[in-house]
């Protein structure tokens, strides 16, 4: 089989013409000069390629999208204060010393109050 260096339009189209004929990708491979299954890989990334493109071209079609809006409503807020990164590796590192570094960090359930030990205690 002589190597394909380039895929052009007219390979493509080549392609889905046989395909649509019911041919199957090892013949197509033979009639084109490469393996089916490179025929298979090339033939589905220019589909994708193409319902990219006409997928942009809808969302162009649509206009500029509008921006976010720049605050959040009042009804949004919370009555809670805000955490922060420190407020939770607070409460990691008192977990962890509590109930130990694998169990702080996944949480584990406290000892004695996991399915395990309430089924050992039975």
């Amino acid at each position: 089989m002589a190597r394909a260096r380039t895929w052009t339009d007219e390979r493509y189209a080549l392609m889905e013409e046989l395909r649509k004929k019911r041919r199957k990708w090892k013949e197509i491979g033979q009639i084109i000069g490469v393996s089916g299954a490179l025929c298979c890989k090339k033939y589905l990334e220019h589909k994708a390629k193409i319902r990219i493109a006409e997928r942009r071209k809808q969302l162009d079609a649509l206009g500029p999208r509008k921006p976010p809006p720049a605050s959040l409503p009042a009804s949004a807020a919370s009555d809670q204060p805000q955490r922060y990164f420190s407020d939770i590796d607070a409460d990691l590192r008192t977990r962890i010393a509590r109930q130990g570094l694998t169990a702080g960090v996944f949480g584990d359930p406290p000892p004695g109050r996991s399915a395990l030990d309430q089924r050992g205690q039975r």
